[in-house]
């Protein structure tokens, strides 16, 4: 994104799309945002929920605007998932003392999550379309 107000129009758009799509996967009752933080790179997207509070947070990486629309419908799906299952899966998560189970945990989980998320994302609507980028012309020198 080029500017502010350019990178603002994206979040937002994509904001009322995880709005539209949380809606439809049964999230009426919580707040989903998009976040203006980017995750680590090379990640898509992550999700925060807070804890004990029905608010999340997606935030999307640069390597998610470069995908196909149903990859990102897909990738939207995926992180909306996770949030019914957030109640269950912070505390099991939270209570595990041994690093080789959080990560068995945590691989199993998003295959679960990810095999979900191919099911619904289908049914839900793509994206807003990307923007495209404007080139200026040059001014004519007659």
């Amino acid at each position: 994104m080029k500017n502010k107000a350019q990178h603002k129009a994206r979040r937002e758009a994509y904001e009322k799309y995880a709005r539209d799509v949380a809606d439809r996967m049964g999230l009426r009752d919580w707040e989903v945002r998009v976040s203006e933080h980017r995750p680590e790179k090379g990640i898509a997207a992550r999700l925060h929920a807070t804890e004990g509070r029905k608010y999340a947070w997606i935030a999307f990486g640069k390597c998610f605007y470069k995908l196909s629309p149903e990859k990102q419908r897909q990738t939207v799906v995926h992180e909306l998932v996770h949030i019914h299952f957030t109640p269950m899966h912070l505390p099991l998560f939270d209570g595990m003392e041994s690093e080789l189970a959080r990560k068995f945990y945590v691989s199993a989980f998003e295959y679960g999550v990810d095999a979900i998320a191919d099911i619904i994302a289908p049914s839900m609507p793509l994206p807003p379309k990307r923007e495209k980028p404007t080139r200026r012309r040059a001014k004519n020198s007659n």
